[in-house]
């Protein structure tokens, strides 16, 4: 079940034994059925940047959603599970930027920082095409902090469902994994889909 509001967030559990230590995003999100521990990546800093724990310490058992994304391309359509952002384009490319995150958290950007990584939706971060240059850059230097909204020409909306249609060359980032030719992606969002340990 979901977050709700003013209710706590996991339930208390043990470390184990055959836990898994992952310290980047796409580790996480190859991993639904076993007992992870973030360790780095977004989602990491979006949970506080938790401290190391080993087997036997206490520990809080978190239940995630996932964005599970289909890729269109030229040989077809590839299904991949992320639990941090899907990310088209770039900050600073002319073709503006589309980032669907879970986290909320892109790097040292806290991008949406309403996103909460158990609520059943997903935040989409957007700059448009015609943003200048200096407001790009004025706002990068926000976002580590989460103040670079309101703005006229970047947004950030939540869903469930999103698909984009590629532009241009813009790049496709899922969970910091580059895919190479593709024409369109589409992602949903999928509540508690696996738990973490923090």
């Amino acid at each position: 079940m979901t977050i709700e509001k003013g209710r706590e967030w996991g339930r208390p559990a043990i470390v184990p034994g055959d836990v898994i230590l992952a310290s980047e995003d796409s580790l996480v999100a190859a991993s639904p059925g076993l007992r992870v521990l973030p360790t780095g990546g977004n989602l990491w800093r979006s949970l506080g940047s938790p401290r190391l724990k080993e087997a036997g310490d206490e520990c809080t058992d978190l239940p995630l959603d996932v964005l599970h994304c289909s890729i269109t391309g030229p040989k077809g359509t590839s299904e991949v599970v992320a639990v941090a952002q899907v990310v088209v384009g770039s900050w600073f490319s002319r073709g503006g930027l589309t980032v669907v995150t879970n986290v909320g958290t892109w790097g040292d950007m806290n991008i949406a920082p309403r996103a909460h990584p158990n609520d059943g939706e997903f935040d989409v971060f957007e700059i448009a095409p015609h943003t200048s240059l200096r407001q790009r850059i004025i706002a990068r230097g926000k976002a580590a902090t989460g103040t670079h909204l309101p703005h006229p020409t970047m947004s950030v909306h939540r869903g469930t469902r999103v698909t984009i249609e590629r532009k241009s060359n813009a790049p496709l980032v899922v969970d910091g994994h580059v895919f190479g030719r593709w024409s369109c992606v589409s992602v949903e969002i999928c509540p508690d889909f696996m738990t973490v340990i923090v």
